[in-house]
């Protein structure tokens, strides 16, 4: 028997190969706000150790969820009670929560002193709990599909699959789009302009904001031939986002090839689409870019911008790396480089040594 979350911290640090769980959602509380076992659990990815957990993800624990699985395999089931937790197939354990009803519902989510911790080595008994984790975890739902499938659930957006025509609505749709995102953004500006008028409006602002918060964002800029020295515009944006201690430094890349559609759109967690016209290209302010836009989360269309996104994303890297190379000759170019040939005389070598050659 053991008692209390030092010995799940234990049980965690030593995993070696691989560490799989089944709790309730109320168990969350401890995980996250119990500091030495949630850094044993993030310390399981950099150990390489695969890792599966299995809860209940609900519209509370969603960005308790969204945190969690970025470290670990995560799936949903509608029916979980208690916490059973199996390392290496060589040691389990289940948590046995006794007198819990006796517990306030303000008080702090700790494992209750009184409660006991179950340990077991027996291969049979591990062997027949592995198989039923197995099973659980065959008709469990992958946590990003739950996700989405809450946030179509909550999010009844009033714009939602419709056509918005009004500037002013267009750009809180935008703002609503990106402070909705848990764990990714995709975000293409078809024109640099278009950039500058996001960063006006605080939309870049917003975007470095959340990956400070840990949601992954990855931004390209489209550079239209009329808009002048492709360079000279990259460097005034990676210099002002510099300037700006904007995150969003590292995860921007830029286009120069032709594009067939010329909407700025944002994809949230692989969910939601808003897909946004611009009518002109040349003034200041958001609002006077933007016409119609829409805020969809059809499967099918999302599906298909995020492929868009990643051809482009891949393109734009090819370029990258093309510019590099090329700067990398003109740094020689011009430059005369004598040709020169170095011999050594190894140290086996005789003076006065015939060679083969002489002989």
């Amino acid at each position: 028997m053991a008692r209390g979350t030092g010995a799940i911290t234990r049980i965690v640090s030593s995993t070696v190969k691989s560490y799989s769980c089944i709790f309730d959602d109320d168990w969350f509380g401890t995980l996250l706000d119990n500091s030495l076992l949630w850094n044993e659990l993030v310390q399981l990815k950099f150990r390489h150790v695969a890792s599966r957990f299995i809860t209940r993800i609900t519209q509370k624990n969603l960005d308790h969820c969204t945190r969690l699985m970025k470290y670990v395999e995560l799936r949903h089931i509608d029916n979980v009670t208690g916490y059973l937790g199996i390392r290496d197939l060589d040691e389990q354990f289940i948590y046995v929560p006794t007198g819990l009803e006796t517990i306030p519902a303000e008080s702090p989510k700790l494992i209750d002193p009184e409660s006991d911790l179950i340990l077991s080595t027996n291969q049979s008994f591990i062997q027949m709990q592995s198989y039923f984790f197995e099973r659980v975890w065959s008709v469990a739902t992958p946590a990003m599909q739950k996700i989405a499938e809450i946030e179509r659930g909550v999010s009844h957006h009033k714009m939602l699959n419709q056509l918005i025509n009004n500037p002013s609505e267009v750009c809180d749709a935008v703002a609503e789009t990106i402070e909705s995102s848990r764990s990714e953004i995709l975000v293409v500006f078809p024109y640099a302009n278009t950039f500058w008028c996001a960063y006006n409006a605080g939309v870049i602002a917003s975007l470095g904001n959340k990956i400070k918060h840990n949601v992954v964002v990855r931004v390209i800029v489209h550079i239209d031939k009329n808009e002048g020295e492709a360079e000279i515009i990259k460097e005034s944006i990676r210099n002002t986002l510099r300037s700006k201690n904007n995150d969003l430094y590292a995860n921007i890349s830029f286009l120069t090839r032709d594009l067939r559609v010329r909407n700025m759109f944002f994809i949230v967690d692989q969910v939601t689409l808003l897909a946004v016209d611009i009518l002109n290209s040349t003034k200041k302010m958001l609002a006077e870019i933007v016409g119609t836009a829409t805020f969809s989360d059809n499967e099918t269309r999302v599906s298909a911008t995020i492929s868009v996104f990643d051809t482009l994303w891949i393109q734009s890297e090819l370029e990258k790396q093309t510019h590099a190379k090329q700067a990398y000759f003109n740094i020689f170019k011009g430059f005369r480089l004598r040709q020169e040939e170095y011999r050594r005389k190894w140290l086996f070598e005789q003076k006065g040594a015939r060679k083969p050659n002489d002989l």
